[in-house]
């Protein structure tokens, strides 16, 4: 079997595709794999990836229209292409990027892989499908029995610790809307802040949003710009968050409760799919963004019944690893 030392992680833009990226690069760097990583300039990948190669091109299919940015491409390619000249091996953890790799990379003929964070195909994964050796999925759904899919989980979980128990009487209660945050669920948060008068402890996540709190003075009440969800976790009962699948996928870890309110924002609506998911096999409760309302939360928070059994034994680092793992 081929010996695969050099691997080239390709990832951008967003916490979902980035943290799972990261740890598994984490994971590769401690089993002697030379990791690369690709992103894109002036993305969050800048702060958490390293070593990685950055490319000056658009993050989405939409922003590559235009001539310009197609001058961009041209120039920029070279450097993919040595990039991918130095890989044994590719993975990609989805976006526009992604997509790119795995175009050029036909030329190579390098084994490529990409890992899906949510329960439906990404754009970049539906184009690459014909030049893709193999696609990790983070859930357990009908698109394992497709060829080249194989259900892995998400790099991600394995930094999470499961729950034995939660309380639902007194849920510690945390407020979290993803990587960049969203300003339309926290206008809400803060409403039902400044109504409630439960005892339970809140934590609001509220990232370069922090002044839409300020004049929050409560006890009880907690504001951070950014936590550690893996520690953070160990001590919240009820989450409301939004629904992108590697936050979906942690929290199910955990086995908190998790009230989700995706954005429908999202490209393919791939966050109320996610949630529609899940709520279907009743391990979460799924609130529309136009059904959130302070009312709401509170309803959540004192009608709050066990969901999540959530039982994943699975390492998908190792399924991951397989792949290109020596005999």
């Amino acid at each position: 079997m081929k010996t695969f030392k050099k691997i080239l992680l390709v990832s951008s833009s967003s916490g979902g595709h980035i943290f799972p990226c990261l740890v598994f690069g984490e994971y590769l760097k401690k089993k002697n794999y030379q990791v690369q990583y690709l992103g894109i300039k002036n993305q969050m990948e800048e702060k958490y990836l390293y070593p990685i190669t950055l490319l000056d091109i658009p993050n989405s299919f939409k922003k590559s229209m235009s001539i310009y940015q197609i001058k961009k491409l041209i120039k920029e390619k070279k450097h993919i292409q040595t990039e991918i000249e130095k890989a044994d091996a590719i993975y990609c953890f989805g976006g526009y990027i992604s997509f790119l790799v795995s175009i050029i990379n036909i030329k190579y003929r390098k084994k490529i892989f990409m890992h899906e964070q949510n329960v439906v195909l990404g754009d970049s994964l539906k184009f690459s499908y014909p030049f893709i050796d193999k696609i990790f999925l983070s859930f357990d759904n009908s698109l394992k029995n497709r060829k080249k899919c194989i259900y892995s989980s998400n790099p991600t979980t394995t930094k999470i610790l499961s729950r034995k128990d939660v309380d639902i009487k007194n849920p510690k209660v945390l407020f979290v809307f993803g990587s960049l945050s969203s300003l339309t669920c926290l206008k809400v948060v803060k409403q039902f802040l400044i109504k409630t008068t439960l005892p339970n402890s809140f934590l609001v996540v509220c990232g370069k949003y922090s002044n839409l709190f300020k004049d929050i003075k409560k006890e009880n009440v907690l504001i951070k710009e950014f936590v550690d969800m893996k520690e953070i976790l160990k001590e919240y009962d009820l989450v409301f968050t939004r629904g992108g699948g590697t936050t979906l996928s942690e929290l199910l870890k955990a086995n908190v409760e998790i009230s989700c309110i995706p954005s429908p924002y999202v490209k393919n609506n791939h966050q109320y799919k996610n949630a529609e998911f899940l709520n279907k096999k009743g391990l979460i409760s799924l609130i529309e963004e136009k059904d959130f309302t302070s009312e709401r939360i509170n309803q959540e928070i004192i009608n709050l019944k066990r969901k999540n059994n959530y039982m994943n034994e699975i390492n998908p680092l190792e399924i991951m690893e397989r792949e290109i793992k020596d005999d």
